[in-house]
Parts: C-alpha cells; structure tokens; sequence
C-alpha cells in the first residue's frame, strides 16, 4: 500500500525473491513504477518474481480473498507478534508506505494484522526492513515444518 520510494521497493522485491514470496501486487496510482532504480535495488529480482498491478487494491484484497487467501496487515500496533501468527496457509501480507503506513480502509479489509515487537523507542522499521523481517520468519516457519531436526 503505497510503496512510493524506488529503493525500498526494490529491497522489497529482493527479499521477497530471496525469502520464497510468490509475487508482488502493487496499486498502479500510488506505488513507485518499476524502474532502473527499482531493478537496481532489486539485484535482478524483477527478473524472477512476478510483480503484477491492480487499478484497484480495494476490488483485489476481495478477490483475493474470495480465492482463499488470508490478508495480513503490517503494522507497528498489529494485534499479534508476528512470531506468534502460523504462517499455514496462502497469505497476502499488506505492507504500508513509508510514512503513513497501511490506510485504514485496508487495514479494516485485513483477517489479521501482525507487529514488529520492537526494542527501540523508535517504534518500527522502514517498509523494506519490516517487509524483510515477515518474510523471513514466514520462511523460517516453513523450514521448521519440512525439517523438524533444524
């Protein structure tokens, strides 16, 4: 939501790659466009992670839904840590822009919305650290499944 800053975008998409996410769906009005500063931060990224754009993000968080995923928002005061929330089933996880974060209308729109917990009085990363930290610990949940022993 509202990812307007070419470098974190690309960060994104570099973890998301590197992390298993299976794609990228960004608002054709209020996101960065996919541009050489993008597949720049990306490292190549853009090159193997589908990234898709929606006219409107309202009208595809509900197809999505209807498809049976799960929307999870990321979100500084989220109602569960993000350790704690199971990672089990197809996801969309919402990430908001740099400085207002996710909207309120799809933050209402989200079946759960996860935190950060953080140690800083800071209060929360960037989008692009914060969307590196859920995709890793999504990561490391599947990887615990598959491979108990680790």
């Amino acid at each position: 939501d509202s990812i307007q800053d070419p470098h974190n975008l690309g960060a994104i998409i570099r973890s998301g790659e590197t992390l298993g996410v299976h794609g990228i769906i960004l608002s054709k009005n209020r996101s960065s466009a996919i541009n050489e500063t993008v597949a720049k931060c990306s490292s190549g990224a853009i090159e193997h992670l589908p990234i898709s754009y929606v006219t409107n993000l309202t009208r595809g968080i509900g197809q999505l839904k209807e498809a049976g995923f799960w929307i999870a928002g990321i979100a500084p005061d989220g109602d569960i840590p993000c350790y704690r929330y199971k990672f089990d089933a197809p996801m969309v996880l919402i990430i908001g822009g740099e400085e207002k974060g996710i909207r309120p209308f799809y933050k209402k729109s989200c079946d759960v919305t996860l935190k950060i917990p953080m140690e800083s009085s800071l209060g929360s990363l960037n989008a692009s650290a914060a969307a590196a930290v859920i995709f890793y610990e999504a990561l490391r949940q599947k990887n615990v499944q598959i491979k108990p022993d680790l």
